[in-house]
């Protein structure tokens, strides 16, 4: 349905509809390629070699597959994960899962400072 729009419109509308369309997978993309994200895995790789490169499969499908689960609930209910998890779980679950996210932004921006770090120091 997104698609016909798109391509009936021309012009200006057009390319605004795609870069509306386009900005998820912007953010998306952002979490994946970032220099945390390489210092981190350049060092795994250096120490690990192969060995671990399962993990990386698998955390790319589960990723792969929350994103495409979490797109097609949005088409379905016009709400976001969040606004769904609150509007059908108790408070107590929900700050669960509010905490739980909280942290793993932490960590994730953990990485990422260690990365800078590691930049400025080469």
């Amino acid at each position: 349905m997104t698609n016909y729009r798109v391509e009936s419109s021309s012009g200006r509308a057009a390319r605004k509809m795609r870069l509306a369309l386009m900005g998820p997978a912007f953010i998306a993309a952002i979490g994946y390629i970032d220099p945390g994200n390489f210092a981190t895995n350049i060092q795994a790789g250096a120490s690990f070699g192969y060995q671990l490169l399962w993990v990386v499969v698998w955390a790319n499908l589960m990723a792969m597959l929350i994103q495409i689960l979490s797109a097609k609930l949005g088409i379905a209910t016009g709400k976001n994960l969040a606004e769904q998890i609150r509007d059908h779980y108790p408070r107590p679950v929900v700050w669960f899962y509010w905490v739980q996210a909280e942290i793993i932004a932490m960590a994730t921006d953990l990485a990422e400072f260690i990365g800078a770090a590691i930049g400025f120091k080469l």
